[in-house]
């Protein structure tokens, strides 16, 4: 969740992202960031994304640090933490009678990926 702060007379405007502001694994952080690039619009299936998406964060990634193999078994758990989460925050703003159609696709998006995501994990 993103909050604002204005500060002093000048207005300045400051922006917290208070989802990210915690300390946490780096595999959470790694999770987050494919969860989001996974929102925008491609051409290939989501599971292939996901796939290419990873392969190619690697190659950079590993040049500054060093992830486990057995840490990366954590994505698909973080990424299912994320659904929930989103989902959560996204039913409890929104009025149910009062859905825009893209509101209701994008619950759906939702939905369905927390199904596979469970799904992945034997939930």
């Amino acid at each position: 969740m993103t909050s604002y702060l204005m500060t002093n007379q000048k207005h300045n405007l400051v922006v917290f992202d208070f989802e990210m502001a915690c300390k946490s694994w780096f595999i959470n952080y790694i999770s987050t960031v494919l969860y989001y690039a996974n929102h925008f619009p491609k051409k290939i299936s989501d599971n292939d994304f996901e796939s290419n998406f990873m392969n190619h964060f690697w190659i950079g990634y590993e040049q500054e640090f060093s992830i486990d193999k057995f840490e990366r078994k954590w994505i698909n758990k973080f990424l299912l933490y994320r659904d929930l989460m989103v989902y959560g925050f996204v039913t409890n703003l929104w009025s149910e009678s009062e859905l825009l159609p893209n509101q209701l696709k994008y619950l759906d998006k939702i939905q369905n990926s927390i199904k596979i995501r469970r799904k992945r994990q034997g939930i």
